[in-house]
C-alpha cells in the first residue's frame, strides 16, 4: 500500500483481529517500521510520521504484553516465610502490631462465609471472556500521543532516532471499561503478586514501556482491591513493587515540606479509602504505609549518598536506626517546646529558626505523613470490623436483601451518623429485636472503664517487642468476653465457631461497641434503629411489625431530650398523616372500616389498622413519658480516627434539635389513639371518634407536637358528656362481654371447682385467658379522669355488668373500689332480684309457686316488674345470687326505703336456695 493513511488503517484492522499469534503482530509492525525507516526522515509526510510512531508504541506495547506472558507463565514459588515473619523483617512492623494484623485477619476469616466478594458484571460472560488477556484486548486498553512542531521537524535528523521516542507518551485508555483496566491489571500484576516471578524482573520489563508511574500504581491498587482472595504472603511482593513504582515517580511529590501532606501517598490513600473492599484496603494501607517509611526514610539531606556501600549495614537494620532516631527527635522536640514555654520567650527569635535544621523539617514531614497513614489504618480495621458484622446473617431467608457495602471514605462523608445508620440497617435487615443485640447493655461507667482499662494496657504494652503469647493475653483481659477462654482453657476461634448466628452477632456487636465507645453509645445505636424500622414501615405499611419493634427501640432510648427529639421526627415524617387518615375514615363511616376502604385511604389492610391504632397510643404515651423526665441535652463525641468526618446531619444532631413537646397536646393524641383503638378492638358500631372532641379538642389534632393550640377543657357541653359517658359505658360493656360466660366454662373443664381452689386462682385465671376484658375498664377510668367525669359512676357500671354476666367474683373484686355503697346496693339489689325473678317466673314457674305465695305482695309486684331478659347470663347458681343479696343488704343503711326489700328476698332466697338443692 502507498499512501500511508490506508496503511495504518490495514495495520490497525490486523492488530484488532483476535487470536492472531503475537509473533506474527510483531512481525508486521517491525515490517512496517524497517519499511519507513528506510526512507529519509525529511521525506515522510505527516500520514507516515503518524504511522512510524503508531508502529513503534504498538512494537512497544507487543514487546511488554510478550515479555509479561513469558514472565506469567512460570510455576509459583512457596513462600518461604511465614505471616508473622513477613510482616516483622520486611514491612518492619513491630511484633505487637504484626499480630494484631493476624488477629483481626483471623477473626474475619471466622466469622465471614466462604464466598467469594470479587466484583462481577451482571452481564452474560462467555469462555472466551474470562479468559487471560489477549494480546489484542491488551493494545486496545492503551493510548498513545504525539507532539509536532517546528522545532521537532528541524531537530529530527537521522542521527536522533530517539527524538520521535521522546515525542511519543503511552498511557492507559481514557475509554477503557473497568473490566478491561481490571483485566489489564490483573496480566500485569497477578503473576509476581502470587510469586511467578521476581519484582525486579517485572520492574524492569514495565519500565521499558515508558508508562507514566501514578497509572501504574492505580493499575496495581486496581487489581489488589478487585478481590478478597489475597493474603499476607502476597504482602510481600506487593510491597516490592510498591517501592518500585515509587521510585519511578517525580521526587517532589514524595518528599514535601513539613506542612503538607505527599500528593503521592495521597492519591495512594484516596483509593484505598473509596474501596468497599475493605479486608484488601486494609492490607494495602499497612504494605503502603511501610513502603511509605523506607521511601520517605531514605529521602533528605540527613541521609549520606555513600552510606551504604561504607557502612556495611543491611537495609533493615538502617530503618530500625531511623525509627529510634524518630522517636529520639520527637522526644527532643517535644522538650525543646516545653523549655521555650517555660522560659516565656526570652531567647532571641531568630537563635530559635536557625536552630531548626533541615533534619528537623524532613522528620516534621514524615511525622505528618505517617500520621496519615496510621489514622487510615485505624480506620481500615474499624471499617472491617464493621464488615464482620454485616457478613453474619441472622438466617438465610434474610440473605435476599441487597448486601450493605462500607468504605471508609464513605464513612467519612456520610456525617456523623453514618456508622449508627449502617448498623441500624443491617439490624433492619435480619429483623432483629432490641434482646437480639447485646448480651447485656453497659452503662456509661461501664464503658468509661472499659476505655480506661484499653489506655492502661496500651502504656504497659507499648514496647516493641512483645511476644504473640502476651498480646493475646492482653487481648483477652481488655474483652470482658474472653473472660470464658481462660476458664474454658479453649481458643476463642473454637468458641466462636460452636457459637449460633445470633450469638455470633451479639458478639460482634459487642466488639463494635468496643472500638467505637462513642458512635454506637446505646442511645444512638437505639435511636436509629428505631428509625431505620420506621423507614422501612412507611415504605411497607403491611409490614406492621417493623413499627412494633421502630416503638420498642424507642421505648428503650434512656436520654429523655433524645427520645422525645426522635419521637417528633417520627410523628412528623411517618405517623401523623397515616393516623389522620384513619381518624377521619373512623369518623365518616362511624364503625371499623372494612379493608377496602382502610387500603384506600390508610394504606393498610382493617387488621393492621387495629395494630396501628394500639402503637399510635403507645407512641404518645413514650413521649409524654420523655416529656416528664427531666434531661440535659446529650453531647456525644467521635473517637479519635473519625474526628474529620463531614457530610449531612445525623439523626442525633436533628433529634436534639427539635423542639420540647407539648404535654397537653400528647395527651389529646393520646386519648383519640385510645378511642380509636377500643373501637376497632371491640368492634363498636355507631361510634364517630372525633365527634367525643369539643370543637378546640378537634382543632388541636394532627398539629405539630410542639406547637401550642388551644387546648380542650373539662367544661365542655352537657351533650358531649352524655356522649363520652354513653361511649365510655358501651366500652366496658363490650370488653366484659368477651369473657367467657361461667356455664361454658363447665363444660369445657372438668369440674371448675377441683382446677380453681380458690376465687383468686380464678381471677388469675381469666385476666391470663382475657387480658383485654380487664384492660379496658382501666382505660376508662383513665379517660373518664382526664374527661372530668365521676369516676365511681363507670365503677358501678363495671360491677354491674360482671354480675349481670355471671363473673360474681370479678365483680368482687371490683365492687372494693366503690365509694357509694348506696347507689351500689340498690344496683345490685337489682340484679339479685332479676336473677330471682327468672328463677320463679321463667324457669319453672309451677315447681316454684310455693315459694312465691310465701313472699309478701310488695315483693311479688317489685319482681314482676323486673325484666329478667335483660340479664346476659341466666344460669346462675342461686347460692352466688343468696351472697350477692348478702352484699346488697350490707351496702343499704336501715332508713333506705330499699332495706326492708332486701333483707325479704334474701331471706326468700335462702330458702328457695335450700327447696333446689334438696330436690
Amino acid at each position: 500500500m502507498k499512501i500511508a493513511s490506508i496503511a495504518h488503517q490495514g495495520v490497525e484492522r490486523i492488530l484488532s483481529t483476535k487470536y492472531l499469534p503475537v509473533s506474527l503482530m510483531q512481525n508486521l509492525v517491525k515490517a512496517c517500521i524497517k519499511k519507513l525507516e528506510s526512507q529519509m526522515e525529511d521525506n515522510l509526510d505527516l500520514d507516515s510520521r503518524i504511522m512510524l510512531k503508531f508502529c513503534k508504541s504498538q512494537r512497544l506495547l507487543l514487546s511488554l504484553y510478550s515479555s509479561v506472558s513469558v514472565l506469567n507463565s512460570a510455576a509459583p514459588e512457596a513462600s518461604k516465610l511465614s505471616d508473622f515473619e513477613i510482616l516483622t523483617n520486611i514491612l518492619r512492623l513491630s511484633p505487637l502490631e504484626a499480630q494484631s494484623v493476624i488477629t483481626l485477619l483471623e477473626h474475619y476469616n471466622l466469622l465471614t462465609p466462604n464466598t467469594n466478594l470479587t466484583k462481577q458484571s451482571v452481564r452474560v460472560k462467555f469462555k472466551e471472556d474470562v479468559g487471560p488477556l489477549g494480546a489484542t484486548s491488551f493494545l486496545h486498553a492503551f493510548s498513545y500521543r504525539t507532539l509536532f512542531s517546528n522545532e521537532d521537524k528541524g531537530s529530527e535528523t537521522p542521527s536522533t532516532p530517539s527524538s520521535s521516542t521522546k515525542q511519543m507518551q503511552i498511557t492507559v485508555s481514557k475509554e477503557a471499561s473497568d473490566e478491561r483496566r481490571l483485566a489489564l491489571s490483573k496480566f500485569l500484576y497477578s503473576g509476581c503478586l502470587h510469586r511467578q516471578c521476581q519484582t525486579q524482573e517485572l520492574m524492569s520489563v514495565i519500565q521499558k514501556g515508558n508508562l507514566p508511574p501514578d497509572q501504574l500504581m492505580s493499575l496495581l491498587l486496581q487489581y489488589w482491591l478487585s478481590s478478597t482472595d489475597h493474603t499476607i504472603d502476597m504482602m510481600a511482593n506487593l510491597y516490592e513493587l510498591i517501592k518500585a513504582i515509587t521510585a519511578l515517580t517525580d521526587l517532589s511529590e514524595v518528599v514535601v515540606d513539613s506542612n503538607e501532606s505527599s500528593v503521592w501517598w495521597q492519591s495512594v490513600r484516596n483509593t484505598c479509602s473509596q474501596s468497599d473492599n475493605i479486608k484488601a484496603a486494609y492490607l494495602a494501607v499497612v504494605t503502603c504505609r511501610a513502603a511509605a517509611v523506607s521511601a520517605l526514610g531514605l529521602q533528605g539531606p540527613f541521609k549520606d549518598p555513600d552510606a551504604d556501600t561504607l557502612s556495611g549495614k543491611s537495609e533493615e537494620e538502617e530503618d530500625l536506626e531511623k525509627r529510634e532516631e524518630l522517636k529520639r527527635h520527637r522526644k527532643k522536640k517535644d522538650d525543646d517546646k516545653k523549655d521555650n514555654d517555660e522560659i516565656g520567650g526570652d531567647d532571641d527569635p531568630g537563635t530559635s529558626v536557625a536552630d531548626t535544621s533541615t533534619d528537623s523539617q524532613d522528620w516534621e514531614s514524615l511525622t505528618v505523613d505517617m500520621e496519615l497513614w496510621e489514622v487510615l489504618a485505624r480506620q481500615c480495621e474499624d471499617a472491617m470490623a464493621i464488615v464482620t458484622l454485616l457478613n453474619i446473617q441472622a438466617s438465610q431467608e434474610n440473605n435476599r436483601h441487597q448486601p450493605i457495602s462500607v468504605a471508609v471514605a464513605r464513612l467519612l462523608h456520610g456525617g456523623k451518623g453514618s456508622i449508627p445508620e449502617v448498623i441500624a440497617r443491617y439490624v433492619v435487615q435480619q429483623h432483629l429485636n432490641p434482646a437480639s443485640l447485646f448480651y447485656s447493655f453497659t452503662t456509661d461507667s461501664e464503658t468509661q472503664t472499659l476505655q480506661d482499662e484499653a489506655e492502661e494496657e496500651e502504656d504497659v504494652v507499648g514496647t516493641d517487642e512483645v511476644d504473640s503469647e502476651t498480646s493475646q493475653k492482653g487481648t483477652g483481659e481488655r474483652d470482658p468476653q474472653n473472660k470464658e477462654k481462660t476458664e474454658e482453657g479453649r481458643p476463642l476461634s473454637d468458641r466462636i465457631q460452636e457459637m449460633e448466628q445470633s450469638d455470633k452477632i451479639k458478639y460482634q456487636l459487642g466488639e463494635l461497641r468496643r472500638r467505637f465507645p462513642h458512635t454506637l453509645h446505646n442511645d444512638i445505636l437505639l435511636s436509629n434503629c428505631c428509625w431505620e424500622y420506621a423507614v422501612l414501615w412507611n415504605k411497607e405499611p403491611e409490614a406492621i411489625w417493623s413499627l412494633e419493634f421502630s416503638l420498642e427501640y424507642l421505648r428503650l432510648v434512656q436520654n429523655a431530650v433524645l427520645r422525645q427529639g426522635v419521637s417528633s421526627l417520627l410523628w412528623h415524617m411517618f405517623m401523623k398523616k397515616r393516623a389522620s387518615s384513619a381518624a377521619h375514615l373512623m369518623e365518616k363511616v362511624g364503625k371499623p372500616p372494612k379493608e377496602r376502604l382502610c387500603r384506600k385511604e390508610v394504606g393498610m389492610n382493617d387488621v393492621n389498622l387495629v395494630t396501628f391504632a394500639t402503637l399510635c397510643a403507645d407512641f404518645m404515651e413514650i413521649i409524654m413519658d420523655a416529656n416528664c423526665e427531666a434531661h440535659e441535652v446529650p453531647v456525644y463525641n467521635l473517637e479519635p480516627a473519625w474526628q474529620k468526618m463531614d457530610g449531612p446531619t445525623s439523626l442525633i444532631e436533628l433529634a436534639v434539635d427539635q423542639k420540647a413537646t407539648n404535654y397537653g397536646l400528647l395527651r389529646v393524641h393520646f386519648h383519640l389513639f385510645k378511642i380509636m383503638s377500643a373501637v376497632l378492638s371491640l368492634g363498636m358500631k355507631s361510634v364517630k371518634v372525633l365527634s367525643l372532641f369539643d370543637n378546640k379538642g378537634r382543632a388541636a389534632l394532627f398539629r405539630e407536637l410542639h406547637s401550642h393550640p388551644l387546648l380542650p377543657s373539662q367544661k365542655v357541653e352537657p351533650g358531649l358528656i352524655s356522649s363520652r359517658k354513653n361511649f365510655l359505658c358501651r366500652v366496658i360493656s363490650t370488653a366484659v362481654s368477651t369473657i367467657e360466660p361461667p356455664a361454658t366454662l363447665d363444660q369445657s373443664t372438668t369440674s371448675m371447682t377441683s382446677m380453681v381452689s380458690s376465687s383468686s386462682a380464678l381471677i388469675k385465671r381469666q385476666r391470663s385467658l382475657y387480658p383485654s376484658a380487664f384492660k379496658w375498664p382501666q382505660v376508662v377510668q383513665m379517660l373518664a379522669r382526664d374527661f372530668g367525669l365521676d369516676l365511681d359512676y363507670f365503677k358501678r357500671h363495671h360491677v354491674c355488668e360482671l354480675f349481670s354476666y355471671g363473673h360474681d367474683k370479678l365483680g368482687e373484686e371490683v365492687m372494693l373500689s366503690v365509694n357509694d355503697h348506696e347507689e351500689m346496693g340498690v344496683h345490685l339489689l337489682t340484679i339479685g332480684g332479676q336473677r330471682v325473678a327468672w328463677e320463679i317466673f321463667k324457669r319453672d314457674i309451677d315447681r316454684n309457686f310455693q315459694h312465691l305465695a310465701g313472699m309478701s305482695t310488695s315483693l311479688t309486684r317489685w319482681l314482676k316488674n323486673l325484666e329478667p331478659d335483660k340479664l346476659h347470663c341466666h344460669a346462675v347458681p342461686l347460692t352466688w345470687t343468696v351472697l350477692l343479696l348478702e352484699h346488697a343488704a350490707t351496702r343499704l343503711t336501715e332508713d333506705s326505703r330499699h332495706h326492708d326489700l332486701a333483707q325479704e328476698l334474701l331471706e326468700k332466697t335462702r330458702t328457695l336456695a335450700a327447696f333446689t338443692s334438696e330436690s
